[in-house]
């Protein structure tokens, strides 16, 4: 966090928030936003980082393209997808040579970046956003099934 150039802002809450708060105090933690709150903070954002691997669609993604933010996103299924090579982002376990390099392309060519992004959001409609939903939701309950299925197995062997 402290290696980072510019200024780190968390938007959401969560039972963590007080424990994150104290162990990264040079980050700014605002806490929920919605509607056009959000939608400012995204369109502010020089790149928005999604560094949860527990993604099962991962619509935030799509909302920071929309407002022309570059995404930088740690590998799942859910960020793949949305991104899949995409100017708009990049999928890396390294966020933070992600996150500059996604800085870097934004500076270079702000309308570029910006096009990139709104394009690959405008790909997903709701009608495709709730269809994938459901079939990461389906593989999510299915690959949880399977888990518990083997770790009772391996009780009973």
């Amino acid at each position: 966090v402290d290696k980072w150039p510019g200024k780190l802002v968390v938007i959401g809450d969560g039972p963590d928030r007080a424990r994150l708060m104290q162990l990264f105090p040079s980050v700014e933690f605002i806490g929920e936003r919605k509607g056009d709150q959000l939608a400012a903070w995204y369109t502010e954002a020089d790149v928005m980082f999604l560094a949860s691997k527990l993604e099962t669609f991962g619509l935030v993604q799509i909302e920071a393209m929309a407002c022309g933010t570059p995404v930088a996103a740690l590998p799942s299924a859910a960020t793949d997808f949305v991104i899949d090579g995409s100017l708009a982002g990049i999928v890396s376990d390294d966020l933070y040579a992600a996150g500059l390099e996604l800085a870097e392309r934004k500076l270079a060519n702000p309308k570029a970046m910006v096009d990139a992004c709104v394009e690959r959001a405008t790909i997903f409609n709701w009608e495709q956003v709730c269809k994938i939903a459901l079939f990461a939701s389906t593989v999510a309950k299915e690959r949880a099934s399977a888990a518990r299925r083997a770790q009772l197995e391996r009780r009973n062997a």
